[in-house]
């Protein structure tokens, strides 16, 4: 086929693609019928505002259209770039106008420099955000020289009165490169941006809080920022909503957002937390989806790898959307290019294929979410013709225990640390399987625990973060391994608070180098010490201050802890019950009355906030610098002299500021 033969099309479908791979092609195209059948037929004012564009960043194009404006002729000429500034209208989004843009300006003569006016974010149709975070980004794996790459919202423009402005400017190479795109990577964090423009902010933030409500169970390094545009640059129409991009370690980008019904548009508006649900909804569908692209940007990926160079460039992308099956149709019409289309699930790397010698007996346990359920389904598959050795079976009862247990470890029952504390289960191969516990506290700690062959008779393989300093006793138990990771925990926080302290202090004097445990004293912490203004590094040991141990069982006793307000200026044994009588009063028992050296007392029990406990601690004999955990108890008895205890104690006042602490520390 000539390259300069006309292509013939019929309808107003593709209009953009059209005419865009007309120029890249450099083959006219003839268009007919164009909404010849419709009330209004003919092209749209934003089919002839693009066309426009198109004549500008050209020379020498001819186009011909009908005096009804259902046929069009299009005649590319040589694609020169360089500064254009065009008024976009208000009918659809600039992305409309973008997406073009960004196939043909890496071909230009000049450098592009185009500066849009319109509408930059618009219902159903993907938004000037979507462009520069999902398009870009594939755009840069094609494109060495990314230093003029730049997509900037000036101005922000909601329909139905438009007044957004944006400026995309873009380099020009000699030749695109050809890549291999085949691992997506997982996720690793989701970031956000909530806009509203001439509207109060309270929306934005009330999208927020329902956009991480739904991404909540997906994962926990979730962060949305809020943008707020006031006169010009917030347009000429009210509006809101919010844009959500998730990245992954290897790169990838998966886009997804919302946004309020316009001004004036009919039928009930959509609340603050639809709209963020929503969008939290649409990106958990597109990570679903997968891939190495957005699902918007398949069209840019299959169109650079088509003008590329003649090597071979590999892409995973996610289902094909009907749009980039007819982009794939019209690449082979314009370009004579045909792109071999493999099914990922189908090949050695995919996770649908079926091969019961190779089958993982992880599968089961990834097919169902309940832990009793899962040990159900492995119990009756393998019962009756068990493929995997007794140390792998009891290793997976013991992964399911701790699943049960994640919620304990996760929920502050024992250790309220919130999203800091991350459990991962490594699924690929049963001969290696670990468990992962993350914890991000001041500084992060990793511990990686993988069955052994006599499981659990035998103790697991254990690495970790200080691992010299961590000592635990392994017993065959049900909760043996969620016990384990309990102790690291504990480890973890306490060494946590040491480091803390040491690198407060770094810069008076010295600063610090590499910390470890101390090899001759696994209680105490070694660190490397640089001298200011020397050039010499020396270790210093760190022995602990206090060190805190649960004192022998024949020891503790439960005991109930008062709160007095007085003050005594005495320490030592004291004949207490001779001085202070207690009254029980009330039916629940909960309020009493006492007297201390015969002034009157009134006092309740106070429970102390959930993760929390109180520890009367005793210095150990012949050990200054050990205290032993006498008691411990989750109330206490608090006592008032001159006032009925209630919310104004001082001790209740404390209690209620430990959740606002807690919030306020909470990785958001």
């Amino acid at each position: 086929m000539d390259a300069s033969e006309e292509l013939t099309y019929t309808n107003c479908n593709f209009f953009r693609i059209r005419i865009c791979y007309s120029i890249l092609s450099g083959r006219p195209v003839s268009i007919s019928k164009i909404r010849e059948d419709d009330d209004s037929p003919g092209i749209r004012d934003y089919e002839a505002k693009f066309i426009s564009l198109m004549e500008k960043i050209t020379n020498g194009t001819k186009v011909v259209i009908s005096r009804t404006g259902t046929d069009v002729t299009f005649r590319p000429g040589m694609i020169t770039g360089g500064c254009v500034t065009l008024n976009c209208g208000t009918e659809r989004c600039l992305s409309y106008f973008l997406e073009p843009l960004i196939l043909i300006s890496p071909f230009c003569k000049q450098p592009m420099r185009i500066k849009l006016i319109g509408v930059t974010n618009a219902p159903n149709e993907p938004s000037v955000d979507n462009m520069k975070t999902g398009w870009l980004n594939v755009y840069n794996k094609f494109v060495l020289n990314d230093e003029a790459l730049e997509l900037k919202i000036e101005r922000r423009g909601l329909k139905p009165d438009g007044g957004g402005v944006i400026v995309f400017s873009a380099p020009i190479v000699r030749v695109l490169r050809p890549i291999i795109r085949e691992k997506p990577g997982k996720v690793c964090k989701i970031r956000g941006l909530a806009y509203v423009t001439k509207v109060s902010p309270t929306l934005a933030h009330r999208t927020i809080e329902a956009a991480k409500k739904a991404l909540r169970d997906y994962i926990a390094d979730v962060y949305i920022t809020v943008d707020q545009r006031k006169g010009d640059a917030g347009g000429n129409s009210p509006g809101y909503g919010i844009f959500l991009w998730a990245e992954t370690t290897e790169g990838v980008f998966y886009t997804a957002e919302a946004i309020s019904k316009p001004k004036g548009e009919p039928g009930d508006p959509l609340l603050p937390e639809d709209i963020g649900t929503e969008a939290g909804n649409a990106l958990l569908e597109e990570i679903y989806r997968g891939g190495c692209c957005d699902s918007t940007a398949q069209t840019l990926a299959t169109t650079f790898m088509t003008l590329g160079d003649k090597d071979v460039s590999k892409f995973l992308t996610g289902p094909l959307s009907t749009y980039s099956i007819h982009v794939l149709r019209h690449l082979q019409q314009f370009f004579q290019i045909t792109f071999k289309i493999d099914d990922y699930s189908a090949t050695d790397a995919g996770l649908d294929m079926f091969n019961f010698a190779k089958q993982s007996p992880w599968d089961y346990f990834l097919e169902t979410e309940d832990g009793e359920k899962a040990s159900d389904v492995l119990e009756a598959s393998f019962s009756a013709e068990r493929r995997i050795r007794d140390s792998e079976w009891m290793w997976l009862k013991a992964v399911l225990q701790l699943k049960s247990s994640a919620a304990v470890l996760n929920g502050g029952k024992l250790h309220p640390l919130g999203s800091y504390l991350r459990l991962e289960v490594s699924l690929e191969d049963t001969e290696a399987d670990t468990v992962t516990l993350r914890l991000y506290l001041t500084n992060e700690f990793t511990l990686k625990v993988s069955p052994t062959k006599n499981f659990p008779k035998e103790e697991p393989i254990v690495e970790c973060s200080y691992q010299s300093g961590f000592a635990f006793v392994w017993t065959e138990s049900d909760d043996a391994l969620a016990a384990l990771l309990t102790s690291y925990i504990t480890f973890a926080r306490k060494l946590d608070s040491a480091i803390t302290m040491l690198q407060a202090c770094e810069g008076f004097e010295f600063k610090l180098g590499k910390i470890r445990i101390d090899d001759e004293q696994t209680d105490c912490i070694g660190a490397q010490i640089f001298l200011e203004g020397s050039e010499e590094k020396f270790m210093q040991r760190f022995e602990p201050a206090v060190t805190v141990t649960d004192a022998p069982a024949k020891q503790q006793e439960a005991k109930t802890i008062h709160s007095i307000p007085c003050k005594f200026e005495y320490t030592g044994p004291a004949n207490v019950q001779s001085y202070f009588h207690i009254e029980q009063n009330g039916d629940d028992g909960s309020t009493v009355k006492a007297s201390l050296r015969g002034r009157g007392l009134e006092g309740a029990t106070v429970s102390l906030p959930t993760g929390y406990e109180l520890a009367v601690l005793k210095p150990r004999s012949g050990q200054g610098n050990s205290l032993d955990v006498e008691a411990t108890t989750r109330s206490v008895q608090l006592w008032e002299w001159d006032r009925v205890v209630g919310e104004r104690s001082a001790l209740n006042r404390a209690f209620a500021y430990l959740p606002i602490a807690e919030a306020l520390a909470a990785d958001d």
